[in-house]
């Protein structure tokens, strides 16, 4: 995926950045979500990247649009996360390797601030696919699942074809708490 591809499906209003924030980015990969989520905060924001690939890792500069940008080598799934008050997560085709996914946002909940966001990128089925979609997640199932973990609104943001076949990718901010 490009960057321009994943700028355009992360692009929303619903953000409010009128400061800077603190996010982080599990399953950051080389960070191609990470520099597009850089893209629209604030300068003096921070973006924690996780992932468990280290070389993949290496290619996430510290700073990007005047946005720190801290890595972590470590299985986000697993292990309990270094991680400050957030005021969003980003989980761009990670959430589909979680088996728990209602447990896994209910452990996230502990890390988020008053007014919160999730923003997710997955592939639109319910189909599992060994090995690279284990644990699919429908935009339909998105919907009842942040409904079950304490967000109040769901906002379809984009979607685009996979280049890997049937199912497209969405993309969709989950928001929680006061001024949503």
């Amino acid at each position: 995926m490009t960057a321009e591809q994943a700028s355009s499906l992360l692009q929303n209003t619903y953000i409010k950045t009128g400061r800077s924030m603190v996010w982080a980015d599990l399953g950051a990969g080389s960070g191609t979500f990470t520099l597009a989520l850089a893209g629209l905060l604030p300068p003096g924001s921070t973006i924690y990247a996780i992932d468990t690939n280290k070389a993949a890792l290496k290619a996430i500069p510290a700073f990007h649009n005047q946005v720190k940008l801290e890595t972590y080598a470590m299985d986000f799934t697993r292990e309990e996360l270094p991680l400050p008050k957030l005021d969003g997560f980003l989980m761009a085709n990670a959430l589909h390797y979680v088996s728990d996914q209602v447990a896994f946002l209910e452990k996230m909940n502990k890390y988020l601030g008053d007014l919160s966001y999730f923003l997710a990128v997955e592939y639109d089925t319910d189909q599992p696919i060994p090995t690279w979609v284990p644990y699919p997640v429908s935009y339909h199932a998105l919907t009842n699942l942040v409904k079950r973990t304490g967000y109040q609104t769901l906002h379809k943001l984009g979607e685009q074809t996979s280049i890997y076949g049937r199912a497209k990718l969405y993309s969709a901010l989950a928001v929680r708490g006061q001024g949503h």
